[in-house]
């Protein structure tokens, strides 16, 4: 289901290599990966690692590797020469980006001058169990590197999207992407919260119900954040499985009092009805599919819920227009809000696919702490 590939691909030619140098201290992978399928989980390392299975690798370009949802493993080749950065000698790390959302990942690393591989496990669950810093970058590149190019083998496998920002960065660099996302985090949910609670004073004071729902939908919109930013399983080691489900859960929480807070606030039973009623529909699928996640294979759902994704927003965006277009002005704010949420999403799924540059993991974050803040103005 939904398998994309973020960037051209071709049959594997010449191998690039990446060469590391002392003046760059972070490299996206994407360019120099090539990837092969393994639908049955068969192949071995002395497999994927054999001259005759080379032209079976398909070559990857773009910045991001998008493997899709499947029930597939993948292997993904890379070579990296490491020559001109033998002064500094760095330590370098192998990071999947925050949340490392692999299961299984195995890295195949060639014992050097004998035959054979050294295996180390990079996924978020590990022989022993579940990996308590499924996030944290792996020590992976050998001493020899630093005299030859050395290619290493990695073996994915994940109930999820396999979606691989996969980065080789330095440790000092690493500390500073690590300082950026804890400050991105410190400014995003302080603004949530003080909303939030601004909001419930006001709630309290006047006792309006489109309040109420809207109080609802940012206590639900920050419970999705939480759990896609990993921080549900950093802090609470909810699990895998209880993840997955709590994420389609939250997202169509979020739609169902996001719709309920829209329908209350522009009146819509009044200024715009035949989108009220389109509404209802929407805010009765959100229920349904809530009430299906436990129940139905979880890779349905979520193609199901990405579909209600792209549904319900332009219902939101219309209905605002036409309440805006007959006299309601506080349904400018709404539309302009919700905008930006919108375009954010938007822009966030197309850099997965590499139709736009690849910049950040949190910009539907960043759409909906400015969508917040235009709400305001419109309550």
């Amino acid at each position: 289901i939904c398998r994309g590939i973020a960037g051209s691909d071709v049959a594997a030619p010449a191998e690039p290599i990446l060469q590391l140098t002392p003046n760059i201290d972070r490299y996206f992978l994407g360019p120099y990966l090539a990837y092969m399928e393994d639908s049955r989980k068969e192949l071995t390392i002395d497999d994927v690692s054999s001259p005759q299975m080379a032209a079976r690798f398909v070559r990857h370009t773009g910045k991001i590797l998008n493997l899709g949802l499947n029930s597939s493993a993948y292997w993904i080749q890379f070579t990296v020469d490491a020559f001109k950065d033998q002064i500094s000698q760095n330590k370098w790390l192998l990071y999947f980006d925050w949340p490392n959302r692999i299961d299984y990942a195995t890295l195949y690393i060639p014992k050097f001058p004998d035959a054979g591989w050294f295996a180390k496990e990079v996924g978020r669950i590990l022989p022993t169990g579940p990996d308590p810093q499924p996030s944290t970058p792996s020590t992976f590149l050998p001493l020899e590197s630093f005299i030859e190019p050395v290619t290493f083998y990695l073996r994915v496998e994940s109930s999820e999207a396999k979606i691989i920002p996969l980065q080789i960065l330095t440790d000092e660099s690493y500390q500073g992407v690590s300082r950026a996302r804890s400050l991105w985090f410190g400014v995003y949910y302080g603004i949530m919260l003080a909303m939030f609670l601004y909001n419930l004073i006001l709630l309290i004071s006047l006792r309006e119900i489109n309040r109420f729902y809207y109080l609802l939908y940012l206590f639900s919109l920050n419970l999705l954040f939480l759990e896609s930013n990993g921080l549900l399983w950093e802090f609470f080691q909810i699990g895998i499985h209880l993840g997955q489900v709590l994420v389609l859960i939250f997202i169509s929480i979020t739609f169902f009092w996001a719709i309920l807070f829209a329908k209350a606030f522009l009146i819509t039973k009044e200024n715009a009805p035949f989108f009220d009623k389109l509404l209802s529909g929407a805010m009765g699928l959100a229920l349904v599919l809530t009430a299906m996640i436990p129940l139905v294979d979880l890779a349905w759902m979520t193609a199901a819920i990405s579909l209600q994704s792209i549904l319900v927003p332009p219902i939101f965006l219309l209905a605002g227009l036409i309440c805006w277009r007959r006299g309601f002005r506080a349904a400018r704010f709404f539309v302009l809000a919700f905008a930006f949420l919108a375009l954010s999403t938007m822009y966030e799924a197309m850099a997965f696919f590499g139709v736009l540059p690849y910049l950040t993991p949190y910009s539907g974050q960043l759409g909906s702490a400015i969508e917040v803040i235009l709400l305001q103005l419109a309550l």
